[in-house]
């Protein structure tokens, strides 16, 4: 594989889709670092209220990887970039801002 990232949408933790666990995304994220040695971009399911306690999980899961966390929103952006400071991550943010 030649990919230079590969990002992981864990899109199945949405509270409108299978409503999965942030310990289950964890597992899942801690499956796909064994797999890969490509560096991985960690995306929530654009659920700011679930996506605050999914990364903080996927944040602790890939602890030391250097994986890029993301997104931080103005609702939960907090407790996203400290999970991602804490444990060596890079951060996506996202502002909600209209220019």
């Amino acid at each position: 594989m030649n990919a230079k990232a590969i990002a992981l949408r864990l899109i199945g933790t949405h509270p409108d889709r299978e409503d999965r666990s942030p310990e289950n995304a964890a597992k899942t994220v801690t499956e796909v670092l064994a797999a890969v040695d490509t560096p991985l971009i960690i995306l929530g399911s654009n659920h700011a209220e679930k996506d605050a306690t999914v990364l903080i999980a996927a944040a602790e899961a890939a602890k030391g990887r250097n994986c890029i966390i993301g997104k931080a929103q103005e609702a939960n952006y907090k407790t996203i970039a400290a999970a991602a400071m804490a444990n060596s991550h890079k951060l996506i943010a996202m502002s909600e801002r209209h220019c």
